[in-house]
């Protein structure tokens, strides 16, 4: 009970700082910038989606088993050397080919290549320690990541203008601090000791299971990113920023929420091989739907005191992004019970629904007006029917399991 009020105390703090760098943003940083920041964050995704998401998966849903068979997770880390070399040389060849079209767009590039490796080390220290029982530890690793983010960018702020690169080069330089607090845990917790058993870790079986992971993954970054890569360049960029920053506050709260609920419930979802599922999923319905119904009543006014125009008079924006995130913790949820079951390839129907209810309601925005209000309704609209049709495979995998047994 102890160590459950000190991961939601330090979460609290974790929303606090988050909101005071949303409220730094909004006031250096213009609407166009905000717009291009995010632009180059989902560009960098894709790598994510395709690479290190399913892989981190694969880690998460085997790492009991890895760990009983060599006495811990030293297979993991040989693993990862070699997966982050590779990226890092696919990584330099395509930098060399970006820099003959100029330095600018090269630096940029460098930014958004080089942000997924940072995330995924952080990502996925945090998710073995988790599972191991290192709760606290994980939770200090997001409130040191949300302290320096700000350090760092008020730093380099006074070093350049403050833009979109400042932006992305703060977070980096946070995630690099946070990183070494999360392996000076694992060295301590000696989490990559044992047997380096080259056979715990199959590469045909990570291909098997990632192959459907991706394909979901990168059809996710489309359905809920993919409309800044479009209306970005066609000069949406003061809209883009509107909606991308007060949809983040809206995820920072559930986000931070789904967290301390997601470090204190989902290994359960793992130990109990999918029997604690339905628990855990109608706990955050419930949790979110609180959560919107507490936005509706006091989010107008809270918004107004923290933000400027033009961003306080679309306050709602901020809803959308809390009932928006609290789908995405549901599907993460549904997720790891289909990756016990050892069934994700039932998550590829639901992710091409999701690009295609995502790539209509998107070109209704454009052919109409482009405004936050339509681009939010468009996001929320795409989540309830990826978040819909996964329920309803779940219920597949869990009758067709029933059956067997």
């Amino acid at each position: 009970m102890t160590r459950l009020v000190s991961i939601t105390l330090t979460r609290v703090y974790v929303i606090c700082l988050q909101l005071i760098a949303v409220r730094l943003y909004t006031q250096l940083v213009s609407a166009e910038e905000l717009g291009s920041y995010y632009f180059l964050l989902t560009v960098s995704y894709f790598a994510t989606a395709i690479i290190f998401v399913p892989v981190d998966l694969y880690q998460q849903a085997n790492a009991l088993e890895i760990r009983k068979k060599c006495n811990g997770f030293r297979p993991l880390l040989n693993f990862n050397k070699r997966l982050l070399l590779a990226y890092a040389l696919i990584a330099l060849v395509t930098l060399g080919v970006l820099l003959r079209f100029g330095n600018t767009i090269a630096i940029r590039a460098m930014l958004s290549i080089s942000f997924p490796i940072f995330l995924y080390i952080n990502q996925g220290l945090r998710n073995l320690l988790n599972i191991l029982g290192h709760s606290h530890s994980v939770s200090l690793s997001f409130l040191i990541e949300s302290i320096f983010k700000i350090i760092f960018f008020l730093l380099l702020m006074h070093i350049g203008a403050p833009n979109a690169l400042t932006m992305i080069a703060s977070w980096m330089a946070a995630l690099l601090v946070s990183a070494a607090v999360l392996v000076r845990t694992s060295i301590r917790s000696r989490l990559f000791m044992g047997s380096a058993d080259s056979d715990a870790i199959s590469v045909k079986a990570l291909f098997s299971f990632a192959y459907p992971v991706s394909f979901a993954a990168i059809c996710n970054w489309i359905q809920t990113q993919g409309y800044r890569l479009v209306l970005v360049p066609m000069g949406h960029s003061a809209e883009v920023g509107i909606v991308s920053t007060l949809f983040g506050v809206g995820s920072s709260v559930i986000g931070a929420l789904g967290l301390i609920y997601s470090q204190h419930l989902s290994p359960k979802i793992f130990t109990s091989r999918g029997m604690f599922t339905n628990d855990y999923l109608k706990g955050f319905a419930i949790v979110t739907g609180l959560a919107v119904a507490l936005s509706i009543t006091i989010g107008k006014p809270v918004m107004r005191v923290f933000f400027p125009e033009p961003f306080a008079q679309f306050w709602y924006v901020s809803t959308y992004g809390i009932l928006a995130d609290g789908m995405t913790v549901l599907i993460g949820g549904i997720g790891f019970h289909l990756a016990v079951k050892n069934q994700t390839g039932t998550l590829l129907i639901p992710a091409i629904a999701g690009v295609i209810s995502a790539i209509v309601t998107v070109s209704i925005v454009v052919i109409a007006t482009v405004d936050p209000h339509g681009i939010s309704i468009s996001l929320i609209i795409s989540q309830l029917v990826v978040t819909a049709l996964l329920l309803l495979k779940k219920r597949g995998v869990d009758g067709s399991s029933n059956e067997h047994n």
